[in-house]
């Protein structure tokens, strides 16, 4: 089976170069920390900014000027609210698709690097066509979240979840091609969509139900470090160490499994 072999060479991949995979596993944790900065310093600001509208809603539906429009004072309080708000998702949508582009692409170089032992031209290369990649990705996935958000959260109060559930799906094969492209990344270019046909669509049987565990493990471990956020530092550190290391496990296994199918195209 595809999948045990790959995890089998990888396994003895990670064996044969310990101090590179703890360097890998240590750039996926700040990695992770950049995210979590960047989250924390315009997320929960924009939370508060919302909280403050909702607030003055609230106000005035306790008021008994119930069907009274909002004074100018309220009026400027959920405008300023929504501007800071607007201008604080704004900046983590930016800070977000940097730190992909420039950690994730580093991320991806050295993977391929030891699996395939690339050059360091060919390494430019690469982080090259990772940057073009990532960039069309982020674009789909904001114009997926950006179109259907909106729509979403109004069905959502009128009993439909089907724009939501049409939207994640969206999100979701995003990012499997998205992973694939990545994994073709290191091959060269004219051959793309011929192994992106092959490995994307003719081997999805054996791709997707990676994918699909890699990412319900992810939803786990992000469950518990929300479950453990008031406990222990230690212990709620511990789903991090643990994310870490599985998503430079599962890159490295991607790249071996793709490699895989397109030396065996070659031969075949």
């Amino acid at each position: 089976m595809l999948l045990l072999k790959s995890v089998k060479r990888t396994v003895s991949l990670i064996r044969k170069n310990k101090a590179k995979v703890i360097g890998l596993i240590f750039l996926q944790l700040l990695f992770f920390s950049a995210i979590a900065v960047i989250l924390f310093f315009t997320l929960i600001p924009a939370t508060e900014e919302g909280r403050k509208a909702i607030g003055v809603f609230d106000a005035v539906r306790a008021s008994d000027a119930v069907q009274m429009p909002l004074s100018k004072e309220d009026a400027y309080i959920v405008f300023q609210s929504y501007k800071k708000a607007s201008s604080y998702l704004k900046n983590a949508a930016v800070g977000i698709a940097a730190t992909f582009l420039v950690m994730n692409g580093l991320l991806w170089v050295i993977s391929a690097k030891l699996i395939l032992g690339l050059k360091k031209w060919k390494g430019f290369q690469l982080a090259l066509k990772l940057a073009f990649i990532s960039i069309v990705s982020l674009f789909l996935v904001y114009n997926s979240i950006a179109g259907n958000l909106r729509s979403s959260m109004v069905l959502i109060d009128q009993g439909s979840f089907l724009p939501l559930v049409i939207a994640v799906l969206a999100i979701s094969l995003i990012a499997y091609l998205t992973i694939i492209s990545f994994s073709l990344a290191p091959y060269p270019l004219r051959s793309f969509p011929r192994q992106f046909w092959k490995t994307a669509l003719q081997k999805a049987h054996q791709l997707i139900p990676v994918f699909l565990s890699a990412a319900l493990i992810t939803l786990s471990s992000i469950y518990l470090v929300i479950l453990t956020e008031e406990a222990n530092i230690l212990i709620s550190l511990l789903p991090f160490f643990f994310l870490a290391g599985f998503f430079v496990a599962v890159r490295l296994v991607m790249l071996e499994m793709v490699h895989a199918i397109i030396t065996t195209g070659r031969k075949e």
